[in-house]
This record gives C-alpha cells, structure tokens and sequence, in this order.
C-alpha cells in the first residue's frame, strides 16, 4: 500500500471515446452515374434540349417576329423586360416563329425615350429532363418620338 497524503484520489477513469456515427461499410451505386464506355451513347432522354434565337438586333414598331429553333417537344415561354409574355407549346423539333410584342410598359418607355433596348428570353420546357434558355438583344425604335 502507497502512504496517502492529505489530497489522495485514484486515479481519473479513462475518457470513453466518441461513437462512431458513420457506417464501417459503403454498400451500392450513391449518386455519382457510372461513366461510358467510350462506343456508349446517352439515350435520348438523357440528352440535354437545346433552343437558340435568331431575329434583328433593331427593329422598328412595337412588334417583331423571331425564329426559334429548339430540339425537343415541349414548352415554349417567351419573356423580357417591357414584353407581353407569351408562351406556345411545340410538337416536335423545328424551327418556329415567334411575334414578340412590347407590354404596356414597354410601350410608355418606348414613347419616352424613342427607342427601348432589351433582352428577349426563351425558354423550352420540355416533357421530360431539365427546362433550357436562350437570350438575345433587340433595340425597338419608335416610328416617331414621343408618339406625336
């Protein structure tokens, strides 16, 4: 036996460690796809849909047409700040004409300034996969400044 002093205590238990919350093993695919092979093509609903813009950089008036191309069936929405949105639903992939139209507001800036610059914005939805969009810049001039 040890001589005890005055402050004698056993010695501290041991600290117990932390659980282990993760699991030891990892079973199945998780999220990541598998990669392919190099002769391997996605299927078709797997690729992605693809829309695009062609139109006049300026137009003069209050309306215009635009031709958009897209890849898949689905959804059409036409949109941009100072336009009336519109949207058009499409059969199958082509090229389609669009009528863009300034909005009211649109219109009274128009009027103010002679000209409105903005950004058309096209956007596919198509029936399955992920939705796509497309931009392009037209500046519409008034036909005479300040409607007079």
């Amino acid at each position: 036996p040890v001589e005890c002093t005055a402050n004698c205590q056993a010695p501290a238990p041991s600290v117990p460690g932390l659980p282990n919350v993760s699991t030891p093993t990892f079973l199945g695919r998780g999220n990541v796809p598998a990669p392919l092979a190099t002769d391997e093509k996605p299927s078709s609903d797997a690729e992605d849909a693809e829309a695009s813009i062609s139109a006049s950089k300026s137009v003069r008036g209050s309306r215009t047409t635009v031709r958009v191309r897209v890849s898949r069936p689905g959804k059409l929405r036409v949109s941009g700040v100072g336009l009336r949105r519109m949207t058009k639903t499409v059969k199958k992939a082509g090229t389609y004409r669009v009528t863009v139209r300034l909005s009211s507001y649109g219109l009274r800036k128009q009027r103010q300034r002679g000209r409105l610059a903005t950004r058309v914005t096209v956007r596919l939805t198509p029936e399955s996969g992920s939705s796509v969009k497309a931009r392009k810049s037209i500046r519409f001039t008034a036909t005479k400044k300040g409607g007079r």
